[in-house]
């Protein structure tokens, strides 16, 4: 099956001009779109006089605006850093969709409004060709939804994508809207499903609206990266040769440039020059792959031996005891004042909990005698023939 990709490619999604393009293409497709469902809503609504329909054709109205102000927010995050704005203005996008989702709730409240007092005289004359209409007009806002979401997630733009939802509630909306008024073609009895289904499409509105809010302010105030983004940098840090270890990683979010704050561990002895080109790499590395901001802070490793040595450590404790077959995730991470070495021992499943405390102990005593400046968590795992996590081939041939 042939796979038709309508969004044109640009460029490099990083750059500010080329997400701006972006931003300007859906904008552009929605204010347009918008247009003619307002003005087609709009007509059918008063033809058959549905206070649901109007209020669907005004929600149409006020996503005009919100295409309009995507426009001119891609428009303003695009600016280049200045002295003011040392990171840019890729928070605008944030702001803006704030904006978004209050200029929602306000359609919604007052249509709610309206809805409510139609309660009292509804007006409303079925009519099958309009169902026909609605029903059409909502597969093309969920073709809407589904073209903002790509674009949205392809720029991973948090305005887009809210608006991508905000299509797909229209759609839904409408299509409630047209069922409504299909209900009321049997007769007067049921007039007064129009502004019921007014007050649902009312409330909807609202709903989005606060969603968009709530979702916009968190990267405003701070929000967590993600554990995905986390990772990514701890790996590219720590594929820089020279860096023993990577903690302390923050991350603040400008929409299409992030600051990045992390520390690396290094080797003691080390020149202070050998030390800053280290940095330097890790800068280099992180710019080229995340465009990001980065600054990296340089500590001194807390204990003085690689990896290569506990993995011996390990490695005898692991030959000396016919009980333990193997071990996985060797780690080392400093705490500030000592270095903590982790490390998952695979075991027999059948040891008691009393011989495998045992273990633990030995294994803190042997790790102490050698490296008394670090500390060490053993953690024991019974053997599920799982041989993927193992660092060698089982030897051990338990449970024949």
């Amino acid at each position: 099956m042939v796979k038709i990709n309508i969004i044109p490619e640009y460029g490099d999604i990083s750059d500010p001009e080329v997400r701006a393009k972006y931003g300007y293409l859906q904008a552009g497709v929605g204010i347009v779109v918008n247009s003619l469902l307002f003005s087609i809503k709009l007509v059918l609504g008063t033809m058959i006089g549905s206070i649901a329909l109007m209020t669907d054709a005004f929600n149409q109205f006020a996503d005009i605006g919100t295409s309009i102000v995507i426009f001119f927010g891609f428009r303003i995050s695009k600016k280049a850093p200045d002295e003011k704005h040392p990171f840019g203005y890729g928070r605008i996008e944030y702001i803006l969709a704030v904006f978004i989702g209050i200029m929602i709730i306000v359609v919604g409240l007052t249509f709610a409004r309206e809805s409510f007092l139609k309660l009292f005289n509804p007006v409303i004359n079925g009519n099958l060709f309009v169902v026909i209409v609605m029903l059409f007009l909502s597969v093309v806002k969920e073709g809407m939804a589904r073209f903002s979401f790509s674009i949205g997630k392809k720029i991973d733009s948090q305005p887009l994508i809210a608006d991508g939802w905000n299509h797909r509630f229209d759609a839904l909306t409408s299509t409630a809207v047209a069922f409504a008024i299909f209900l009321t073609t049997f007769g007067p009895n049921y007039r007064l499903l129009d502004p019921i289904f007014g007050l649902i499409v009312a409330a909807v509105i609202v709903y989005v609206g606060i969603s968009l809010c709530r979702s916009s302010s968190e990267y405003l105030i701070g929000k967590a990266p993600s554990k995905e983004l986390l990772e990514r940098i701890k790996k590219i840090a720590g594929a820089v040769n020279g860096v023993q270890d990577v903690n302390k990683i923050s991350v603040h979010d400008y929409g299409a440039r992030k600051a990045v704050s992390l520390h690396i561990e290094v080797e003691r002895g080390i020149s202070a020059d050998d030390a800053h080109t280290i940095a330097d790499k890790v800068e280099n590395a992180i710019t080229a792959d995340i465009n990001a901001e980065p600054t990296v802070h340089v500590d001194l490793s807390e204990c003085d031996i690689d990896k290569l040595e506990i993995k011996k450590i390990v490695e005898a404790l692991v030959g000396s005891r016919e009980d333990v077959v193997s071990y996985h995730d060797l780690t080392i991470a400093s705490n500030g004042e000592s270095s903590i070495i982790d490390v998952h021992l695979i075991v027999d499943g059948r040891m008691s909990v009393e011989e495998s405390h045992k273990l633990i102990h030995d294994v803190n005593v042997a790790v102490k005698m050698k490296l008394p400046e670090c500390k060490i968590r053993a953690h024991i795992e019974p053997c599920i023939r799982n041989c993927n996590i193992c660092n060698e081939a089982c030897s051990k041939k338990l449970y024949q």
